[in-house]
């Protein structure tokens, strides 16, 4: 199916930047003076993004042109809890320091299934279905060594593509170091020795003979261009409650346990991979959909942005009603709008409604000294 010349004609049309010893070196000292070292308690969002922007393509502040390991489509929020239960696991980091060290296969599938384990009942998309954020990192900790296509679904169909058979795996170590090799094997035997890097690359320039769910991947991709060119975009002159508001979701599903909403709900979470945040329905996507702790309810919450009270009104009174009639018809379904400003059009909107309420968010701005470590 593959040629020697057809990848060495991509080769030598590829131009992409060899940023990778750079964003190695990166990740490295971030893994050393962030998350490894126990002299520092907490890590912050500033901390966690300038390594989300090598990770993901929707990480803030990254362009169309920006190299990344992948498209990987998990929000920043996501990322933020990831990180941060990494910090506060020791655990956790110090058996994916093991990881990070290790390159013989069969120990890697040994000390990966001993991370899942650890990780049960964490809900911070370590160990999700398919392993998008663990594989991100682990390429980016070592570019050499791992492919760059960070889905294991993504990996099966290749697998199937290429070998022409069914690709099943039983554990979670098995599934993303027998797919990882399987794939740089198959380039290996055709005597191709490129790296990983660019043998992902190929790949994904012939995607539409491996990718049979093209018009999902595609409505994906979609919106997280969208979304990169509003914030490219975004006048001068705009209210800048709008660009907080952009990243107020991520905010508070980094920070989830931490928050007044934190005590009362809890995130929804599928095979361990977050559903909560822009909750995808057949009439629209909802902000935030979270269950009531004490009753087991559903909970729309909806940000208000820019948009007018009568849209914000009617939007949550739709996904309410949807959610109502698909997900929980026996049981109260209610509605929490956040925004800014306190505004008499919606409270009167909302007036003959008791199943919504109005929050108001408030950012606080704090100086602080850096803890300082020189040796």
């Amino acid at each position: 199916m593959i040629t020697v010349e057809m990848f060495n004609n991509f080769s030598n049309n590829c131009t992409e930047k060899n940023v990778w010893p750079e964003y190695q070196e990166l990740f490295h000292d971030f893994w050393k003076d962030k998350i490894m070292n126990n002299n520092l308690t907490i890590i912050d969002d500033a901390d966690i993004d300038p390594i989300i922007r090598m990770l993901d393509q929707n990480g803030k502040g990254n362009t169309k042109g920006s190299i990344v390991v992948a498209k990987a489509f998990i929000r920043m929020g996501m990322w933020y809890r990831a990180f941060r239960s990494l910090k506060e696991n020791n655990a956790l980091q110090n058996k994916l320091n093991e990881i990070f060290n290790e390159v013989d296969d069969n120990k890697l599938i040994v000390l990966l299934n001993e991370f899942e384990d650890i990780n049960k009942g964490n809900s911070n998309g370590l160990t999700g279905k398919n392993a998008v954020i663990i594989n991100a990192i682990l390429c980016l900790n070592n570019p050499m060594f791992y492919i760059s296509a960070v889905s294991l679904e993504h990996r099966k169909k290749i697998i199937e593509f290429l070998y022409n058979e069914t690709f099943d795996s039983n554990s979670f170590g098995n599934r993303i170091i027998l797919s990882n090799r399987k794939i740089i094997d198959y380039f290996r035997n055709l005597n191709i020795q490129e790296n990983p890097r660019k043998i992902t690359l190929f790949l994904y320039s012939i995607k539409q003979e491996w990718e049979n769910d093209q018009n999902k991947v595609n409505i994906d991709e979609e919106n997280c261009d969208e979304e990169i060119e509003s914030i490219e975009n975004i006048d001068e002159g705009s209210s800048q409650t709008f660009i907080i508001e952009k990243y107020l979701e991520d905010f508070l599903i980094g920070n989830w346990e931490s928050t007044e909403l934190g005590k009362k709900y809890d995130l929804l979470f599928e095979n361990t991979e977050l559903i909560s945040q822009q909750y995808k329905t057949d009439i629209g996507i909802i902000d935030l959909l979270v269950k009531e702790k004490s009753t087991g309810n559903y909970v729309v919450i909806e940000l208000k942005r820019n948009q007018t009270s009568d849209v914000t009104v009617g939007q949550i009174m739709r996904y309410i009603g949807w959610v109502k009639k698909r997900l929980s018809p026996n049981q109260l379904v209610k509605g929490i709008i956040i925004g800014y400003s306190n505004d008499d059009k919606l409270n009167y909107a909302i007036s003959c409604v008791d199943i919504i309420e109005i929050l108001l968010y408030r950012i606080n701005f704090t100086l602080i000294k850096p803890e300082i470590n020189l040796t």
